[in-house]
């Protein structure tokens, strides 16, 4: 299997071999990965590295972004690790962040420290330049939280998300537009996206006319986004099955 190593971004830490893959689905290739999950490992690196190394620990992952900016990588890129179930495991790439453990404070939301902010967004960057067909940053297909995939409080609001997604957009993709705007704008798609979850929900439970309208509705939205935000929002996966 071919290895995939940032060593120009980060430092070799091998974890347990032991640790990383399925009888089903023992590893993948670069192309099989469609994003990746951010954590928080609510405590210290110290013990978050003890937990890793441990083997009766049923869980690993990629990398470890350190609050002074370090970035350790324990499995390559085409690894399958334990970090968010077995659905998100097999195509994303797990990325652990040291603190948030409260500390004296008490604060399990603890903010990224400035160096760890911008060592994650270098990694992300990286990602993305070996993984191009992930295509634009998104925080619906390709930039996840854990707490997306299992019941957990991780990573406890500890990624600020528009800040990176507005980061993440180059000079030929930002129109222009000011650092400022860029936030503005990735805020927005944030809120366009929850925004269009709840309607879909609702949408089930509408008359045969309500439906009608509520498609009239979608399609104007989706206008409006396309044509403000670039990215038209989801459709429901199947508007004959919300017909009943």
């Amino acid at each position: 299997m071919t290895e995939t190593w940032l060593d120009a971004l980060a430092v070799r830490d091998p974890a347990p071999l032991e640790k990383q893959g399925y009888a089903s689905f023992p590893s993948r290739l670069l192309t099989e990965i469609v994003g990746e999950v951010k954590h928080s490992m609510a405590g210290s690196w110290a013990a978050a590295r003890s937990r890793l190394f441990n083997l009766e620990e049923e869980a690993s992952w990629t990398f470890s972004v350190l609050k002074d900016g370090r970035i350790y990588q324990h499995y390559p890129l085409e690894s399958v690790t334990w970090h968010a179930g077995y659905i998100a495991n097999r195509h994303h790439i797990g990325i652990e962040h040291e603190g948030g453990s409260g500390g004296p404070s008490g604060n399990t939301s603890e903010p990224l420290t400035e160096r760890q902010y911008a060592a994650t967004l270098a990694l992300t960057r990286e990602l993305r330049r070996l993984l191009p067909h992930l295509g634009p940053p998104s925080r619906e297909t390709n930039l996840r939280e854990h707490n997306e995939f299992m019941a957990t409080a991780c990573p406890s609001g500890r990624i600020p998300w528009a800040r990176l997604i507005a980061d993440l957009l180059t000079e030929e993709d930002n129109m222009g537009m000011t650092p400022e705007e860029l936030a503005r704008l990735a805020r927005l798609e944030c809120r366009v996206e929850f925004a269009f979850a709840q309607f879909q929900h609702v949408v089930r439970n509408l008359s045969p006319v309500g439906l009608a309208a509520a498609k009239g509705l979608y399609g104007i939205a989706a206008a409006w986004q396309d044509y403000n935000v670039g990215r038209i929002p989801p459709q429901p996966a199947d508007w004959s099955g919300l017909e009943t």
